[in-house]
């Protein structure tokens, strides 16, 4: 099964679409972050993002295809990026 999957399978459909839009949240979240703007609004965008993750995997699952070494170097890379601020590190 390739392609863009049936909205008669909501599960696979939803999924489709939530992964397709973690790379925009995230560009968002980083902005509105270095700005300064609204230190919640960062923090909610970031907990988003981890709730986005797992849609990977059932598109991933779904489609027969494995995650490799870009995969794990971009969750890395995003979760550094969103927990790097000062305001999310525990102090």
């Amino acid at each position: 099964m390739r392609g863009t999957p049936s909205i008669s399978n909501p599960l696979d459909y939803i999924s489709y679409i939530v992964s397709g839009w973690i790379n925009p949240v995230f560009l968002i979240a980083v902005v509105v972050t270095w700005s300064n703007r609204s230190r919640r609004f960062a923090q909610a965008a970031a907990i988003v993002i981890l709730l986005m993750m797992p849609t990977c995997w059932i598109v991933f699952y779904n489609h027969n295809l494995y995650p490799r070494e870009g995969y794990v170097a971009w969750v890395a890379g995003m979760l550094t990026v969103l927990w790097s601020r000062s305001e999310f590190s525990a102090k």
